[in-house]
């Protein structure tokens, strides 16, 4: 039989639309206690999956959504194997987990429930959950909302680089806090920086690359620092450590490697491992916000140079005859003397004394207006990059001399020229008790010894640099 088809067939306005249903989604939450308020919104066909007994599940409790599953290694301590709040589904099977997996974790990590092997044990039992998910639900969307909130930084000294392979581990899950779940809120972030003021000024500028994903809502703890804080248009002072959903505290744990990042990618990478998200280095460069005096304590043209150090790191000081004989080298230049008693700045002869009488707005405007400053690593150095000025830093061979340099600014670093640097910075901080420098050379005149590496930087090669500078100048 022979079918044909009518003119009116074709001629006819066909409207067909073709509706396509989106993906019914799973959300995985991590074992986090964040507040109530910050709950996302769900829907009845979600399935809900929770992590380690289901911390976050008491706030999804009586949500009506398809199903909820929690995951751990063994029966819950209170509730046994029937949690009140889910249905459950323990990880107990080897078989489920990967034996790539298994083979990288009896070389890095051993098993045991200590609070050193906590964040492993978080993404190991992630990892698996989620490989789990993706085998079961091939037709749902899996969303991970909270993955890497209930991340606590390391304990750990530095010396100790088993944290790269807990940050390998977060690159497996490509799909971390997705677009999806972004829409819902930004994840709000409290940050301690070290204790040091360099350490805050480089802060500044991993704040920025941390706001500029879009993703996060940062404060700080000004820890003593307010003025350095007080007018950053980054933060939002209503975060604190009781409501934030992550206390990141800035370390950078990767600073002595031998091929050593500067200071802001190393902490800004450190946060991305952290927090489990993408991290671009955008900002290089500190940034301060305070409102500087407008009248001067010195008039310009002068240098400023930092004599002292702190007694957590005494490997820094450059002998006090050196520093004298800089300034007798150069009679004619006006030299400004910067920093406190309390840690060990003396002050020197022919020169300006502002020891003990600069608070951070006054320290910031002094260097601000000069034309040089020369230093060990210190704040003044962050500070002179933050204004664009020149600066000459004595580094020595204590730390990589990428750690705190800048691009076209002046690092006097002796790092491959002794033994105990021949592979990058020694870390060692003190003459005595932990991490010693084994070479204290005592410079005729000073009361205290110095590395052998800082007083191979001699006054003649510095001075050398400041008439580079100065030169450049005119």
């Amino acid at each position: 039989m022979k079918y044909t088809l009518s003119s009116d067939y074709f001629n006819k306005d066909w409207n067909i639309s073709v509706k396509c249903e989106p993906k019914r989604r799973i959300l995985v939450f991590s074992n986090v206690k964040y507040p109530l308020e910050q709950k996302i919104p769900t829907q009845k066909n979600d399935i809900l999956v929770f992590l380690n007994a289901g911390v976050s599940a008491r706030y999804y409790a009586a949500d009506p959504v398809e199903a909820k599953i929690c995951w751990h290694r063994t029966t819950h301590p209170d509730f046994g194997s029937v949690l009140p709040f889910c249905e459950n589904r323990y990880v107990t099977s080897p078989q489920e987990i990967p034996q790539s997996f298994i083979d990288d974790l009896e070389k890095n990590y051993d098993w045991n429930y200590t609070p050193r092997s906590r964040r492993k044990k978080c993404l190991t039992t992630g990892y698996i959950v989620v490989n789990w998910i993706a085998k079961n639900y091939p037709d749902r969307k899996i969303i991970l909302v909270n993955f890497g909130m209930d991340v606590q930084g390391s304990t750990r000294r530095s010396t100790d680089h088993n944290w790269q392979f807990e940050d390998r581990q977060l690159q497996r899950f490509k799909h971390i806090f997705t677009a999806d779940a972004k829409t819902f809120r930004k994840r709000k972030i409290y940050i301690i920086p070290r204790p040091w003021l360099g350490d805050n000024i480089l802060a500044s500028a991993v704040i920025k690359n941390i706001i500029a994903t879009g993703m996060f809502e940062i404060n700080v703890d000004p820890r003593g620092k307010s003025a350095l804080w007080e007018n950053c248009p980054y933060l939002n002072r209503e975060i604190t450590r009781a409501n934030c959903d992550n206390v990141f505290r800035m370390r950078d744990r990767d600073r002595w490697r031998a091929d050593c990042r500067h200071l802001i990618d190393g902490c800004t990478a450190e946060f991305a491992g952290f927090i489990g998200e993408n991290v671009p280095v955008v900002c290089r460069k500190p940034e301060i916000w305070m409102r500087l005096p407008e009248d001067r304590l010195v008039e310009p043209p002068y240098i400023v140079i930092n004599t002292g150090w702190q007694n957590s790191a005494e490997t820094k000081r450059w002998s006090l005859t050196y520093w004298q004989q800089l300034v007798d080298i150069f009679p004619d230049l006006h030299f400004v003397q910067v920093g406190e008693t309390r840690n060990h700045a003396v002050p020197l002869r022919d020169t300006c004394n502002l020891i003990d009488r600069t608070d951070l707005p006054r320290l910031a405007q002094v260097v601000r207006d000069a034309a040089c400053v020369i230093s060990p690593p210190s704040a003044v150095i962050h500070f002179a990059e933050a204004y664009d000025t020149p600066s000459i830093t004595l580094a020595g061979g204590r730390e990589p001399a990428g750690l705190t340099a800048y691009p076209g600014r002046d690092v006097l670093s002796v790092i491959g020229k002794l033994s105990c640097c021949r592979r990058g910075g020694c870390h060692n901080s003190h003459f005595a008790n932990d991490r010693i420098c084994n070479r204290p050379i005592r410079i005729d005149g000073d009361t205290l010894p110095s590395c052998q590496c800082m007083t191979m930087i001699t006054p003649e090669m510095v001075g050398e640099k400041l008439k580079q500078i100065l030169s450049k100048g005119e």
